[in-house]
């Protein structure tokens, strides 16, 4: 079976996954830091993830344990300062996830964090512990990264095309927004919003066409799909001139990923 065929057969089940797996809630009213707090550590987890050249699916999962951690019931109101530490162990989480439990261990987290005094060896098992339990050790979720990677193998879309690198360049933009994250979008609606997103800064197509709703499912006069596509152009342009998505903005600002952050709308 080739990469074609087995994402063709592969889009049914992450729709089936998603469809089933835990929503996130709008928790800022019930702890005690700000949206532009998550922003921050959401930059941070970007940054990490790319200094240690873990997968793109770890930032994913990272952001989605993250958000899924606060909007469990059983979460105490957190503050700003615990945050660092949640962020860590979520990454540690995902690290573990895709390349198995010895490829982070307490010490490079400790090491990795030692600059936040909350950080200590006893905070960082007891978080990492929490964020383990909160899933009942079965980690496996389905975030946008899943649907937009089966879209790009189905559509024979090079890995070095500017539209991948964009199309992987909003999606990474759209886990800052918590809008997106918090208000229960579907991951496959906002990696659809992101290749259609990416398709007309890119200036190939400037309309929805029936070839997109054949891959993705969703119609172009679609409200949330409409929406969504509005706040990925959005972050496109803001990411430029806001130091919250400096991270991000970097990784996409480099040659090897066609410098798509630098294009002009």
């Amino acid at each position: 079976m080739d990469a074609k065929e087995n994402c063709v057969r592969k889009l049914p089940i992450l729709k089936e996954h998603e469809y089933r797996q835990k929503k996130c809630i709008n928790y800022f009213s019930i702890h005690t830091f700000t949206r532009e707090d998550r922003m921050a550590i959401i930059d941070w987890i970007h940054a990490s993830t790319v200094f240690f050249r873990f997968d793109e699916h770890v930032f994913f999962y990272a952001v989605a344990y993250f958000d899924l951690v606060l909007s469990w019931e059983h979460t105490q109101p957190m503050g700003v300062e615990r945050l660092q530490c949640l962020a860590a162990c979520c990454v540690w989480t995902a690290v573990s996830e895709f390349s198995g439990p010895d490829a982070l261990n307490l010490n490079d987290i400790h090491d990795w964090t030692d600059k936040d005094p909350y950080c200590t060896k006893r905070n960082i098992r007891s978080m990492y512990h929490f964020v383990n339990q909160r899933f009942k050790f079965r980690t496996f979720i389905v975030t946008p990264y899943d649907f937009l990677t089966c879209f790009h193998t189905i559509l024979d879309i090079n890995n070095t095309h500017n539209v991948t690198w964009m199309s992987l360049y909003l999606l990474e933009l759209s886990q800052y927004n918590y809008r997106l994250c918090l208000v229960n979008f579907a991951p496959s609606l906002i990696a659809a919003a992101a290749l259609f997103a990416s398709l007309r800064i890119m200036k190939l197509i400037d309309t929805w066409i029936p070839d997109l709703s054949l891959l993705t499912e969703y119609a172009g006069d679609d409200p949330d799909l409409v929406h969504v596509t509005d706040i990925l152009y959005w972050l496109f342009i803001q990411a430029s001139s806001t130091d919250g998505y400096k991270s991000v903005h970097r990784k996409y600002s480099l040659m090897r990923r066609r410098c798509v952050a630098q294009i002009k709308v």
